[in-house]
């Protein structure tokens, strides 16, 4: 019977994909875009399979899904600028780089998965150094039409203002690795002075709560994204996905301990860890990332033009994460005394979620009074709330969904 169904099913998924391929070709009279479209069915349906098959202690079936579609959707964007209309439209050159830097980085992830001998210290580097270094810069150099090295000082010193945000993010990166650095250690800390004392195990890994030692790399985020969106979105929007690629890379080398960063990787990251990460796969930080970037990417801000009232969509991950979940977290650990039913969130903390988010908007407001421009108060206030209660009732990693709420709501 169970045969029969799965059959069934599959007979189900072919026709479905068959059918929307079909209407995408008649639809954008176009036989390719079809068949992209039926490689970007058969491909997401693979890897959710694959994925849930091998870390599905890392994921729930909503988180596997959402990543895999973002995934497909972004292979499909890449084949359709590459193949399809390629020279038929102008896509900028950091659009370019990173499309073409991701899939290299994609490439080399799957080598790992599929061809388990790459992943021997010895072999793990040349490969690496073939995909995502060679492979990136011959595909660049044949894309951009120039060389990718002179491309990049360029974009970095564009202006006054973009070299000193340069600055200002490698003073954050460097708060940030410090910050790491000192969570190890106070965590080794602790652990040393139990055993002195004696004690059986640790009630806590560190005097400060977990909840809060997170919420500072949500902080972090709000110090990089906000002067970013408002003087140099496109820095903003070329330098996360550098960090998405540089942000994987770490996670296999963690994954599969491939020293000589591997194992220090490993003990870096452990301080911070919590129930959600127990898996094979620490995604915390990808998430948060994900989350914060996805609504700049889905919807960007035209670079050549500085129009503040595009901005408040784009910020829906800094709102949303870095003001209102950092917020409801701080709020509800230290003050928190009335809990929704059935759940372990606040009442007060999910109120502090949405007015931070208001105070946040009106005093970005005094510095770039266009920032809300188009947008009433009562629908930032409408979208900040329905932020809120999906951050306080959601079983999800909220880092994914919350940006998604808030941007659908202000866009509606």
């Amino acid at each position: 019977m169970n045969i029969a169904v799965l059959f069934s099913s599959r007979q189900l998924v072919i026709w479905s994909f068959g059918f929307m391929s079909v209407f995408a070709t008649i639809y954008f009279h176009s036989l390719p875009v079809g068949i992209l479209m039926l490689f970007t069915c058969f491909f997401f349906i693979t890897l959710l399979r694959e994925t849930m098959k091998y870390y599905w202690k890392s994921f729930t079936v909503g988180e596997c899904s959402l990543l895999c579609q973002a995934l497909a959707g972004f292979i499909a964007s890449v084949g359709y600028n590459c193949f399809i209309h390629a020279g038929e439209h102008t896509i900028e050159d950091t659009t370019k780089i990173l499309q073409v830097g991701l899939v290299a980085v994609f490439v080399f992830v799957i080598g790992l998965w599929k061809v388990p001998t790459l992943r021997d210290p010895g072999l793990f580097y040349p490969w690496f150094f073939c995909t995502s270094i060679m492979g990136f810069m011959t595909m660049l150099s044949i894309e951009l039409k120039h060389n990718i090295f002179s491309w990049i000082i360029v974009f970095l010193t564009a202006s006054t203002e973009r070299v000193l945000l340069i600055v200002w993010f490698a003073i954050l990166c460097i708060a940030a690795v410090s910050f790491v650095i000192y969570s190890q250690e106070n965590t080794e800390r602790s652990i040393a002075e139990v055993v002195e004392k004696k004690e059986a195990e640790p009630k806590t890994k560190s005097q400060i709560p977990l909840t809060v030692l997170r919420k500072v790399f949500h902080v972090l985020i709000v110090c990089v994204d906000v002067p970013g969106l408002l003087w140099d979105p496109e820095l903003v929007y070329f330098s996360t996905g550098v960090i998405l690629a540089l942000f994987i890379i770490v996670e296999v080398v963690r994954l599969l301990q491939i020293p000589p960063f591997g194992p220090l990787i490993f003990a870096s990251f452990k301080p911070l860890l919590d129930e959600k990460d127990s898996g094979m796969l620490v995604l915390t930080n990808i998430y948060l990332l994900l989350g914060c970037s996805a609504p700049m990417w889905l919807y960007p801000l035209p670079f050549e033009k500085q129009d503040y009232s595009a901005v408040l969509p784009m910020a829906a991950g800094v709102l949303t994460l870095g003001v209102g979940d950092t917020a409801a977290g701080l709020v509800g650990v230290y003050f928190g005394r009335n809990r929704w039913p059935g759940t372990k969130k606040t009442i007060e903390g999910t109120i502090a979620c949405v007015v931070s988010q208001l105070v946040f908007v009106y005093t970005i407001q005094q510095f770039a009074p266009d920032f809300v421009n188009g947008y009433t108060w009562t629908k930032i206030a409408t979208a900040a709330s329905a932020a809120a209660l999906v951050e306080a009732f959601t079983t999800q990693v909220d880092n994914l969904v919350l940006p998604l709420v808030f941007l659908i709501q202000i866009l509606l």
